[in-house]
């Protein structure tokens, strides 16, 4: 008997070893297929019936865990391939017990209708009791309703997901019954809470008193809550309120009402949301003077009240100008993020500016200082090819380059040890200065250096899109006392060096992005509403600057250091689109280039790739630098279009170039340029004014002889700002 009862056993290992063997293979297969560009469905069906066949049969648990490779499938690829793998793991999840792994996979589909799928099934798995609704289990679909064009913040969905909340049970964790509200007012994780919000929101019950009461105390509530009301707030939106912040934020409110009135305060919330002004915001009460026909100045009240007194003044317009600034405070900004692109980026950047400091020092080569480069350099040449080897063919020769520069360096330092003179061979290795044009012309440990330091500003901007998003939003409003003309909110910053409490008591917009802010208000105020979306990552004095032009990307990196230790702007992008370069009518971009000549940039233009630089070679003091950046910016918004109006012109070129200087003379007075001032309707005209016709006003239009005029020439008169003075 007993040895019958061994067969069996070995009999079943057997086939279990068997079946295992087999659908270990099928998994592979259908693993394979989907890695393959054009695959034939029917073959991942077939797969599939035979692992439903299989799994029937199975007597052990390893099968199950086998299974667990075809999980992150579904997140791949959609359409009939991943229905196939979503219908047979749909089968296991039926009929396995508590299955939350497997059903966590189905939940995560990147097909829509099939995630839809998977999350009514946990419902009905979940009121059978065949599922235990955990914690960890809500955190999961809160992560997964936080995520881009996810599927579970539809109506239909959180009505789903509110089924499940029923079915929680926290235990003795939290104070109130209702699990729903226990999550909401008592749960320390942000993303749970969330949830809880977006399900009280889908239920149409308004947000109560008691709860405002609760989440930010009697007095607070008391001050906020006809705002709240009155913007049609929702639980949501009361999350968006953070503690270290309050005091600050009813400061704003204060002053900001006194300046543009309650119901102007609230169509503004309305707008833009209560979580893009969470964290602050500023209005000013501006007012438009013309001396004599000149462009106007924007000024305060007071300074109006003073120019009101000069002679031809005139009051152009009354506008309102709002700032805010939205967001989170966060813990996590402060690190954590040491092996992802930006902040390895960040790094290299560093090194390379510590290294340039090495190379300026006009003291003697000593073998530590030596050692101290080559130590930096080590670095910098690992965090290259780590950064762009995707990018960079020269990432697979540059170890070899370097080793070989290296080998020299370090053969000749030990060499040197008894004698304190370094061979002119080894200086010369080390500091000679060279302009490489590729890797195989690097001779030099400084060239090499510039070389890698050139090549990584040029492919800097493709990082951002593996990196991190911006924690933080800007929004500029202009409004009259009729309500809002115009609004920009695509301004993102975050700030990745400062701790939960720095954030809190640093001032809301940090001076580096705040040098952005100024210089597309002024564009603003005079009636430009192109602008392109900036992701800004602050790094202490380093700062990086990501333009977004429709699909073109534009890199600004400013170190904002004195510009003997570093200190420097580098500007890369390009000037024309791929799609635009048979319509273009400037591709030589003269006039782009004319400008930054003028700001005293070092500018190249490659193939219609802008690389401009300001450095140590123009800029004296870190003021400098901060005014030049203050350019930057003014003319930001102008980098795609200027070639394209000046070139489209009906001028000849000599004109077109005095249109250029003209328009570059008026820029440095003013900050910015009145394209929709000067030029005709029909855009291909510069105006110089107009004129009374039979059938009304007709335009008189620059000739392109003589002189450049338009609307504007000697405007203010001649005299006007000595006699100001």
């Amino acid at each position: 008997m007993g040895v019958l009862h061994m067969e069996r056993i070995n009999s079943k290992h057997r086939e279990s070893e068997e079946i295992t063997g087999s659908a270990d293979q099928i998994i592979k297969s259908i693993i394979s297929k989907f890695n393959l560009a054009i695959v034939q469905p029917n073959q991942v069906k077939m797969d599939c019936d035979k692992l439903r066949q299989i799994y029937k049969k199975a007597v052990s648990n390893s099968i199950y865990i086998k299974l667990e490779s075809l999980f992150p499938l579904l997140q791949k690829r959609s359409g009939l391939i991943a229905e196939y793998v979503f219908s047979f793991l749909e089968d296991v999840a039926m009929t396995k017990p508590d299955s939350l792994p497997l059903i966590e996979a189905l939940l995560s589909a990147r097909d829509k209708t099939l995630a839809r799928k998977a999350l009514e099934n946990t419902v009905s798995l979940a009121e059978k009791g065949t599922i235990k609704v955990t914690r960890s289990f809500i955190r999961f679909i809160a992560g997964r309703m936080d995520t881009d064009n996810s599927p579970f913040t539809e109506r239909a969905s959180v009505l789903k997901i509110s089924l499940l909340v029923k079915n929680y049970n926290p235990g003795k964790r939290f104070s109130h019954a209702d699990p729903l509200m226990a999550l909401y007012l008592e749960e320390k994780n942000l993303d749970m809470r969330r949830l809880a919000a977006k399900v009280l929101d889908n239920s149409e019950k308004a947000l109560k008193r008691k709860v405002v009461e609760i989440i930010l105390g009697k007095r607070i509530a008391a001050f906020f809550l006809p705002y709240l009301v009155n913007t049609g707030a929702s639980y949501t939106d009361l999350l968006c309120f953070q503690p270290e912040v309050l005091p600050f934020l009813m400061n704003d409110f204060i002053r900001s009402e006194k300046i543009i009135g309650f119901r102007l305060l609230c169509d503004i919330i309305t707008k833009i949301g209560w979580n893009r002004l969470n964290l602050g915001f500023e209005a000013q009460s501006l007012t438009g003077i013309s001396i004599g026909g000149s462009p106007s100045f924007m000024v305060s009240d007071l300074e109006a009240s003073f120019l009101d007194k000069c002679e031809g003044a005139e009051q152009t317009s009354k506008q309102y100008l709002i700032t805010t600034c939205g967001g989170q405070v966060s813990d996590e900004q402060a690190g954590g993020y040491e092996n992802d692109p930006i902040t390895r980026f960040r790094s290299y950047n560093l090194n390379h500016a510590s290294l340039l400091s090495d190379f300026l020092d006009i003291g003697p080569l000593r073998v530590e200082k030596v050692r101290d480069m080559i130590r930096r350099m080590d670095q910098i040449v690992e965090d290259y090819v780590l950064l762009f080897n995707q990018f960079s063919d020269e990432c697979a020769i540059l170890p070899g380059v370097y080793q070989k520069i290296r080998n020299k360096i370090t053969r000749e330092l030990d060499e040197s040890l008894d004698n304190p003179q370094f061979s002119a061979d080894l200086t010369r290795i080390v500091q000679s200065f060279e302009e490489p044009h590729s890797m195989g012309d690097v001779r030099t440990l400084h060239g090499l250096k510039r070389y890698l330091h050139q090549q990584g500003l040029s492919m800097g901007f493709k990082l951002v899109e593996g990196g991190r998003s911006p924690n933080r939003s800007v929004d500029i409003l202009v409004a009259t006392e009729d309500g809002i003309r115009f609004g920009y909110s695509k301004i993102r910053f975050a700030d990745f060096e400062s701790s939960r409490q720095d954030q809190a008591n640093a001032p809301k917009i940090p001076f580096t992005v705040k040098l952005l802010i100024d210089g597309f208000v002024l564009q603003m105020l005079r009636g430009q509403e192109k602008f392109p979306g900036v992701d800004i990552f602050c790094y202490g004095n380093e700062v990086h600057y990501y333009f977004g032009f429709r699909n073109h990307p534009a890199f600004l990196r400013i170190d904002y250091a004195p510009p003997l230790r570093g200190g420097m702007i580098d500007l890369e992008y390009f000037g024309v689109s791929n799609y635009e370069m048979d319509q273009h009518p400037n591709i030589s971009l003269d006039a782009i280039k004319a400008f930054f000549q003028r700001i005293e940039f070092e500018i190249q233009i490659d193939v219609m790739r802008i690389h401009a630089r300001y450095d140590k070679e123009r800029a004296l003091t870190l003021g400098d630098l901060c005014r030049k950046a203050r350019r930057v910016f003014q003319l930001a918004s102008y980098f795609m279009d200027l070639d394209w109006i000046i070139g489209s012109l009906a001028l000849e070129h000599k004109a077109k170039q005095k249109v250029t200087e003209a328009w570059i003379d008026f820029f440095l007075r003013w900050g910015y340029l009145p394209l929709k001032n000067v030029l005709t309707k029909d855009r291909i005209g510069i105006l110089i004014g107009l004129v009374d016709g039979p059938t009304g006003q007709k335009e008189r239009i620059w000739s392109g002889e003589g002189n450049y005029t338009d609307i504007y020439t000697a405007c203010p008169p001649e005299g006007f700002y000595t006699n100001f003075l």
